[in-house]
């Protein structure tokens, strides 16, 4: 396997930076952050009014030209220019001089961008072919995705998803009565119901995309988190990378039992945990009402996921 461009993506709290981290210890990549976040205000240079935007063929032509800089495919001074021109912010001047450099130095040294997002999810399929990325995809527990969720009392605005009609269409068809019924509120607080259709929402187009694209890579976050050192080598061989004595033992430094495994208070990301301590740890804050919830709310799809040992 030949490196190149490489998009990891999958569910919110499904372990996506932590994984990006620990294959940005290969020095045969350079990282881009959420370039499809339309929370990253002074990125959003495509003019973006939705999470997990969707392009494809029909509404591609609004991004081709403008949006290979924003991966890190490409950096030329005409590039910068333009998203100067379209600079919302005196302070994102700075930021793009300060990209403009690293990307083009990154890529002079034969480097390729590894884009960590979440929300470029209903859009990979487009990324993948359009610019000949690799697309790895991480699934995680519905528990423990919930309880991440809770920890970090994260709603979700189902109108992102409603307002975009030929997603609706080709991809969310069968959840759309909910979709449309939440996306009344615009934006629905943490909830266990509203979390269940978002975790089925995501795992349910998984599944397509595992059975449609045999060339990409699927991992589970537990099976990382409790063995990372093989599952990391595997993915590093997978994306044709480097696996050197340096990386194993950096990504068991990361990884140790005698790392806590709690994130610290009010931290989003912390990355020396006990990995395999966190599988579990949503047996500890969940109430069991709550768990058997989800357990029936997301069964018909989790159990193509995890078995009962799971549970």
């Amino acid at each position: 396997m030949k490196v190149k461009p490489t998009l990891i993506t999958g569910l919110q709290r499904s372990g996506n930076t932590w994984t990006a981290k620990m294959l940005l210890l290969s020095k045969q990549f350079f990282e881009v952050k959420e370039p499809l976040n339309i929370l990253r205000e002074e990125l959003n240079y495509l003019d973006l009014q939705h999470q997990f935007l969707y392009i494809n063929k029909t509404n591609e032509s609004k991004f081709l030209g403008i949006i290979e800089p924003i991966l890190g495919l490409s950096f030329s001074s005409k590039d910068l220019i333009n998203l100067l021109g379209r600079s919302k912010k005196i302070k994102s001047i700075p930021y793009n001089l300060l990209r403009y450099i690293s990307v083009s130095l990154n890529i002079k040294k034969n480097k390729f961008p590894l884009i960590k997002d979440p929300v470029a999810f209903m859009s990979s399929e487009w990324l993948a072919k359009t610019f000949n990325m690799n697309v790895v995809i991480l699934s995680r527990h519905p528990a423990a995705y919930i309880n991440s969720m809770k920890r970090m009392k994260w709603g979700f605005n189902f109108a992102w998803f409603a307002e975009q009609e030929e997603l609706m269409e080709d991809y969310l068809k069968e959840f759309e009565k909910p979709i449309r019924e939440y996306a009344k509120d615009k934006f629905i607080p943490f909830g266990i119901e509203s979390q269940i259709l978002v975790w089925n929402i995501q795992h349910k187009l998984i599944l397509k995309f595992k059975k449609e694209h045999p060339e990409w890579f699927f991992y589970r976050h537990e099976d990382i988190s409790l063995e990372p050192q093989k599952y990391f080598k595997k993915l590093y061989t997978d994306l044709g990378l480097q696996y050197t004595d340096e990386i194993n033992n950096n990504i068991l430094k990361f990884t140790l039992k005698s790392n806590r495994a709690e994130a610290k208070k009010g931290k989003q990301f912390d990355f020396m945990r006990d990995s395999k301590a966190i599988t579990t740890l949503w047996k500890q804050h969940l109430p069991e009402d709550d768990i058997k919830k989800i357990y029936d709310g997301t069964f018909e799809i989790c159990s193509k996921f995890y078995d009962e040992s799971f549970w």
